[in-house]
């Protein structure tokens, strides 16, 4: 049997408490965290 990961939930303050102290940046929708991916930059 495969065991689920545990689904935590944000509300706004803790996320943004959270968030300040993370090296990773992240993006917070409906209470859910979401990691951003390392894209290549398109600068030119």
């Amino acid at each position: 049997m495969t065991a689920l990961a545990e689904q935590v939930t944000f509300d706004a303050d803790a996320y943004l408490a959270w968030e300040r102290e993370q090296t990773d940046k992240h993006e917070y929708l409906n209470g859910e965290v979401f990691a951003f991916e390392d894209l290549p930059s398109h600068e030119s």
